[in-house]
């Protein structure tokens, strides 16, 4: 085993550090878009749906930069985790490469939260407590630090 696994609450406070440290450059980002952009969209808000591709595009590309720069500067945890004193680790308990940590932080966290977040909620009922972006990827959440 690859260390104490971590439960749903310690997970979820971390996830909104995160968040909150990601909605901060992404909402600027998203303002400057709007800003410049709106006058050549015309009527772009009234059309039903059209923004959300853009807004989870986005989304992916900030969790990405912010995971990468995690994994270069911070030894391979989010601040969020580091905060709550837990990390992701490979099944045998290794530090995951850089390509599976950006997985988990983008393509996994849009897994997770694509059906009303029950993705995320799944590790509170899961046996080795993992969310279902970490059963595709493969890791795991467990105390400690980098």
């Amino acid at each position: 085993m690859a260390g104490e696994l971590v439960g749903f609450w310690p997970r979820a406070v971390a996830l909104i550090i995160d968040s909150i440290i990601v909605s901060i450059p992404s909402g600027i980002f998203y303002g400057i878009i709007n800003a410049v952009m709106r006058p050549f969209w015309n009527d772009w808000s009234s059309w039903p749906g059209t923004q959300y591709p853009f807004g989870w595009t986005g989304s992916i590309i900030f969790w990405g930069l912010y995971a990468w720069f995690c994994y270069a500067n911070l030894h391979g945890n989010t601040l969020g985790k580091s905060v709550m004193g837990i990390k992701i680790v490979n099944p045998d308990g290794s530090k995951p490469t850089l390509p599976t940590f950006l997985l988990h932080y983008t393509v996994g966290y849009w897994i997770n939260g694509l059906v009303i977040g029950l993705g995320y909620i799944w590790a509170a009922f899961d046996a080795n407590k993992q969310t279902w972006g970490q059963k595709i990827f493969k890791d795991l959440t467990v105390r400690g630090n980098w």
